[in-house]
């Protein structure tokens, strides 16, 4: 690094870091760059996967829909997933241990909120969202606890 600064007159800057090649350059320069380097390229690595599989399963990749394309019908679109999640139940009938990758293969997110203590008792919110289906209207009173 300090021989391209040099040969190049260019002036190395790294602000949040701390450094600057008019002050001169420690050893670890070359360290940091490699580590800063590598959160871009993951995330970049994670992006291009998601494109990848969204392409792969005929999900459309824009937010708009193209010139001359018709929008999928909504009620086939639901159809489809409504499919994929009963297939993969149909898959797992019979499950004895809650692994990871079971709940990863159901479960697209889980969103918990901020505790309420507005009604006296201690009642927390948590949102369950399925994947191919969101979320599923669960009553409150099958989850009440003994």
């Amino acid at each position: 690094m300090e021989r391209f600064t040099e040969d190049y007159n260019v002036r190395y800057i790294a602000v949040t870091d701390g450094i600057d090649s008019a002050k001169g350059l420690d050893d670890m320069v070359a360290v940091r760059e490699l580590f800063n380097g590598f959160y871009p390229c993951d995330t970049s690595k994670k992006i291009r996967a998601v494109f990848t599989n969204k392409g792969n399963s005929g999900q459309r990749l824009c937010t708009q829909v193209p010139y001359g394309c018709i929008e999928p019908d909504k009620e086939q679109t639901q159809a489809v997933n409504m499919a994929q999640f009963i297939a993969l139940v149909k898959k797992y009938n019979n499950i004895d241990i809650l692994t990871p990758a079971l709940v990863n293969e159901f479960i697209e997110r889980i969103e918990v909120h901020a505790p309420d203590k507005s009604s006296g008792k201690r009642t927390q919110k948590i949102d369950i969202v399925y994947n191919f289906v969101g979320m599923l209207p669960v009553s409150l009173a099958k989850l009440k606890a003994a």
